[in-house]
């Protein structure tokens, strides 16, 4: 990736192994009039550099949270994923792009979407496939409450097997070992596959999937979500929008489990959302790359014309 960056960028600086201070007279050189900061509070980010204020305006995208720094004006964003009153998260100002703040590229190695696994398992498989660590109790709790509304079906979870926390995590709130399966990370294009055993996905919270989420949608496995007061908790909501599915936004905990279940018990309806969830991911804002770049080209057009 960094060579295919290198390629298309008109002039390539390398600010490895330089100082924050060297960086900072780089850019102040080099006459930037938008730097736009790509890793937030992320490992090994250079926002040190930022506080040098070495550009007249700053940018932050592609980071779930704010900076805390008064010395990065704006930050991209989206109208699902930060609607109206979520500035007070916020210490730069916010910038709604249209649709999503980040789209998604699918893999070249994708695989094809199967038949919907409950018409041969005989019964319907949740699934969770992003990092357990975001597995609240809360979500664990209402989890348990989904598996409790649909007899015999299971739940697919990304962890090692001998995760001994995480299930006693599940078993307190009511799913026992042999309704739950825990996969440990494997590569991408297996990882991919394992939708293929997943009938529906339920999204942790308050910190829902992204990355996962798309993968999933892109698989043909509809998510349940729980729209939560700030970005990392909208992410679902942001998604499910792109394809036309906001309808499995939830509002509370209720929703959630209510929508769950309801889901799991039309499995013609649920067959057809499968069948035909790539091609509304690939007709959807999600995967626009175009339009993305339009949207994007727009808001920095608006932030230099308003500076500072």
């Amino acid at each position: 990736m960094t060579a295919r960056f290198r390629g298309l960028a008109d002039t390539w600086r390398d600010v490895n192994g330089i100082s924050d201070d060297e960086a900072a007279e780089m850019i102040r050189a080099d006459g930037i009039d938008i730097l736009v900061e790509l890793a937030g509070h992320m490992a090994a980010n250079r926002l040190l550099v930022l506080a040098r204020r070495p550009a007249p305006i700053q940018v932050q995208l592609g980071y779930a949270g704010t900076t805390g720094m008064t010395a990065v004006d704006y930050r991209i964003t989206d109208w699902h994923s930060d609607p109206p009153g979520t500035e007070q998260y916020y210490t730069e100002r916010l910038i709604r792009l249209p649709h999503c703040a980040w789209p998604y590229q699918p893999s070249a190695d994708s695989r094809a979407v199967g038949a919907l696994p409950a018409l041969a398992a005989g019964h319907v498989t949740f699934g969770n496939l992003n990092k357990a660590v975001k597995i609240s109790d809360g979500a664990a709790a209402v989890s348990g409450r989904v598996l409790a509304g649909v007899p015999g079906s299971r739940l697919v979870l990304l962890s090692p097997a001998d995760n001994r926390g995480l299930l006693e995590k599940m078993a307190r709130h009511g799913i026992p070992p042999d309704r739950l399966e825990l996969v440990p990370p494997r590569p991408r294009a297996e990882y991919l596959e394992l939708f293929n055993r997943i009938d529906i996905a339920l999204d942790p919270f308050p910190y829902t999937g992204d990355t996962t989420t798309c993968d999933g949608l892109w698989m043909g496995v509809p998510l349940v979500t729980l729209a939560g007061p700030s970005f990392v908790s909208r992410r679902g909501v942001c998604y499910l929008a792109g394809v036309g599915l906001s309808e499995l936004a939830a509002q509370n905990d209720g929703e959630y489990v209510a929508k769950a279940i309801g889901l799991a018990g039309d499995l013609h309806h649920l067959a057809a959302i499968r069948a035909s969830l790539r091609g509304l991911m690939s007709d959807s804002p999600i995967t626009d790359g175009r339009g993305y770049t339009a949207s994007l080209e727009a808001a920095l057009g608006e932030i230099s014309a308003a500076g500072r």
